[in-house]
């Protein structure tokens, strides 16, 4: 796959106007339709538009494609937080954790998701361990 596409496509999906990147990510998911990578965009470009179904369904395949990557795991559980689905979106960051321990970002995202699911105690600790 040529990675300057891919790389197009995620600048866009990330820029000002997501729905840019939808064509590009349109054609990298034809040519490369289980690629764990064009995937993630393709969440992102999804997530960013406002279409939640449609990325948690793309981060969900990214992940099944890469089940061991905490990267994948944090994209998949913050759509599942806005989802409302906080139990999902904690399990995920849990074992993202447990994948890469002591993750700031991770952290500050567990943080946030246990305060979203009414659990402030419990978001204590990973909120101060995240340096938040």
């Amino acid at each position: 796959m040529p990675m300057e596409l891919l790389q197009e496509a995620a600048r866009l999906a990330q820029g000002p106007d997501p729905e840019a990147a939808r064509p590009l990510v349109a054609r990298l998911l034809a040519a490369h339709p289980g690629d764990a990578d064009v995937l993630t965009v393709a969440g992102i470009a999804a997530q960013r538009s406002g279409g939640l179904d449609e990325a948690l369904g793309h981060f969900a395949a990214a992940l099944a494609a890469d089940p061991d990557n905490p990267a994948r795991l944090g994209n998949h559980a913050v759509a599942l937080k806005q989802a409302g689905r906080f139990d999902a979106a904690i399990a995920a960051l849990e074992r993202a954790l447990a994948l890469r321990p002591g993750a700031p970002v991770t952290l500050a995202n567990l943080g946030s998701c246990l305060i979203a699911a009414d659990r402030p105690k419990e978001a204590e600790a990973p909120l101060r361990a995240a340096g938040a």
